[in-house]
């Protein structure tokens, strides 16, 4: 009795949570704000300077001997900078770099007392500067956080700003940290050092190693309550599938949400998008069906095409490999199976048939004023060019009764000859059967003709230019549909746009 009050129980609460919508939908966005916990801790070391100075540079440009500083645009104020950077260095192990950060406090030191230059204090914070930035420079302590480069910049922007002959950056640091030099426009110059210098020295940092020689990364101490949810609910959410669905076994569900495994293993996690998608769209907060219905259709019409595209050079290579062997000769021999009736029914008679058909009863009547107009000229330029029949009399009026008699005699005997032909005549199938017995073995001698690998070759070269236009055509076609979903699609956004602006 107690064993079965503790299964409802489970089943209760197993309903009570994954049954949920509003449940399900807030592990959704849970699963979702640890994605870009996620995206944020694989970006923030490539991205420091932007979260430690709160700016970004765009138009910077250098390209040989084409170079731009760009501009800088704050983004960020630095409450936020402070407050990311306090609390997140620590996860990465980054600190201040010892070295630079000494330097820092050195330049600080002779700010405050700029307006004492000759006082020995400050000329010995001078002196130690400019041994600092020599050492600097020989030393490289941006070595560590991959920031080489912000030193390079460091030093062609000193040579920019402070030329000597040897086009040396140590020799422009020594004397731009000399009393004399900063003498005049002190203002001016600390201003250059403190905007376009400082950042790039500030940005330098330290990166504690552990015992492996690995860098030191407490991420999992934030993404552990994380894994461990999830972990429970993919246990969870599984055992609701299979009591659910009875067919199911656990371990069947269990393969059923194989995705939901990226939630809670400590690897690949930038691979948690696709259960952060799949429960998203599941929920109903992700709406991709338009999407989906896109690509379905442009897989479907691809591989339409490619099918297609596929058998049509298949029959026409089988056509092309017929004609280089001579086979296609058997093939119309009388002798061949194909054309010898099975079923004592003669396919080609009753082909022939239904064509001169529709000709009496389609063809004919359409094109007879057409035709008739054609015969008329042809037969009045024949007697016009007979010079001696002009000169006898009355022989226009005679033209034209002459001509207008064979005309109806031509239709005449054609419409009489159409309707003998249609009707059954076991004497006009005898005459059709030996005339096509004759047909086919005159075309059959076509393999003695002396231009056969003429005709042969001739033949090949025609198919291969069929095929060719053909897949063209299908490049154009499958451009034209794409292009053509592309515009819907645009147009679809414009009319939303429209819609809320």
């Amino acid at each position: 009795m107690g064993d079965k009050k503790s299964k409802r129980t489970i089943e209760f609460l197993l309903k009570l949570w994954f049954g949920n919508i509003w449940i399900s939908r807030t592990v959704a966005l849970l699963a979702l704000l640890n994605l870009l916990m996620v995206i944020f801790d694989l970006s923030y070391v490539p991205l420091r300077d932007f979260w430690l100075l709160g700016h970004s540079r765009i138009f910077a440009v250098r390209l040989g001997w084409l170079k731009s500083e760009g501009i800088n645009l704050k983004v960020l104020p630095d409450s936020v900078t402070n407050l990311v950077t306090k609390y997140y260095d620590p996860i990465k192990g980054i600190e201040p770099h010892s070295q630079t950060q000494s330097y820092l406090n050195l330049v600080s030191q002779v700010e405050s007392n700029i307006n004492n230059l000759n006082s020995p204090q400050v000329a010995q914070l001078l002196t130690k500067l400019q041994e600092d930035s020599q050492e600097i420079i020989e030393t490289n302590p941006f070595q560590i956080a991959n920031k080489t480069g912000s030193l390079e910049r460091i030093k062609n922007l000193m040579r920019t700003y402070i030329h000597n002959p040897k086009n040396s950056a140590t020799q422009s640091l020594k004397t731009f940290w000399s009393a004399e030099y900063l003498q005049s426009n002190t203002n001016s110059k600390l201003a250059f050092f403190n905007n376009k210098i400082k950042p790039l020295i500030y940005s330098n940092y330290y990166r504690h190693l552990d015992e492996n020689g690995k860098y030191v990364d407490y991420l999992y101490l934030l993404d552990f309550p994380f894994t461990v949810f999830f972990f429970f609910d993919y246990l969870g959410r599984t055992l609701y599938l299979a009591k659910i669905n009875p067919g199911f076994r656990w371990r069947d569900t269990l393969l059923w949400r194989w995705y939901d495994v990226f939630l809670f293993i400590s690897f690949w996690r930038i691979l948690r998008v696709i259960p952060v998608v799949m429960r998203l769209k599941q929920t109903g907060l992700l709406k991709t069906r338009g999407v989906e219905k896109q690509i379905n259709r442009g897989v479907v019409s691809i591989i339409a095409k490619e099918m297609t595209e596929a058998v049509v050079i298949r029959i026409l290579n089988n056509i092309e490999i017929s004609i280089d062997s001579g086979d296609f000769l058997t093939v119309i021999t009388p002798k061949n199976q194909y054309l010898n009736s099975q079923n004592k029914k003669d396919e080609l008679k009753a082909i022939l048939g239904i064509l001169l058909q529709f000709v009496s009863q389609k063809v004919v009547p359409d094109i007879r004023v057409d035709l008739q107009k054609l015969i008329e000229y042809s037969i009045k330029k024949s007697l016009n060019e007979q010079s001696s029949l002009k000169y006898v009399p009355y022989f226009l009026e005679i033209q034209k009764e002459l001509i207008g008699k064979t005309i109806d005699s031509i239709f005449n005997i054609s419409d009489k000859m159409l309707v003998k032909m249609l009707e059954d005549d076991p004497v006009f199938d005898q005459y059709f059967e030996q005339f096509k017995t004759r047909l086919f073995m005159s075309i059959a001698s076509l393999k003695y003709y002396e231009k056969l690998p003429e005709l042969t070759h001739l033949s090949k070269e025609f198919i291969e230019e069929v095929k060719l236009q053909y897949i063209d055509r299908l490049q154009q076609e499958i451009e034209r549909e794409n292009n053509h979903r592309k515009n819907d699609i645009v147009s679809k956004k414009k009319s939303k746009i429209n819609e809320y602006g």
